[in-house]
């Protein structure tokens, strides 16, 4: 009887490509976990920042918190997203003129959702005009045709904008409602 045997070649390369698959995984989730925990609390860190700032913004600007306020600005713009940081005019108004209060909130330069609100019978139709301060003139932004008191509309939040609102099939008013380009209250409501 022959008894068979059976001789294996192994490649001597193999094993370190073994060795290096199962180094390289846990090695990697461990870096790449340490990375994101670090951008995390991180985060958390910039977000208690310009919750400190915001808070120092809401007093009422005074020759004697200038320097304070100019720190939260640059503490707001240093850690927010580059889409949606304040511009100059901005900033010298929250340092210098507006206190920040938790009814207004800042315009950056990007467009917004803005209800706008009239008196009136919310039954009957009205036509709303919107316009645009741009190159020193007033441009037609929008114009609607709504029933009801009230409309939604997506606004320009880094430039001038007026309003007015007609009862449909009547003359066309001529009051012009204005809404500052720093600050917005979040509906904005006939006087």
């Amino acid at each position: 009887m022959k008894d068979n045997i059976e001789v294996t070649i192994k490649d001597n390369n193999n094993w370190f490509i073994e060795l290096l698959k199962i180094a390289v995984v846990p090695i990697s989730i461990v870096i790449y976990s340490q990375y994101f925990t670090n951008r995390q609390n991180e985060n958390e860190i910039n977000l208690k920042y310009i919750e400190i700032a915001t808070s120092i913004l809401k007093d009422k600007p005074t020759e004697s918190n200038k320097e304070l306020r100019t720190w939260a600005v640059n503490v707001i713009n240093k850690y927010s997203p580059p889409k949606i940081k304040l511009n100059k005019n901005v900033q010298q108004s929250l340092i210098n003129k507006i206190p920040l209060n938790d009814k207004e909130i800042l315009i950056y330069n990007l467009t917004g959702e803005y209800t706008f609100k009239w008196l009136g019978n919310p039954e009957k139709g009205y036509e709303i005009d919107v316009q645009v301060y741009d190159d020193n003139k007033w441009i037609n932004y929008s114009g609607q045709s709504v029933v009801g008191n009230q409309t939604k509309m997506i606004i320009p939040t880094n430039k001038k904008i007026r309003w007015k609102v007609s009862e449909y099939g009547k003359k066309k008013t001529n009051k012009w409602f204005y809404i500052n380009p720093i600050i917005y209250n979040k509906t904005l409501e006939d006087e």
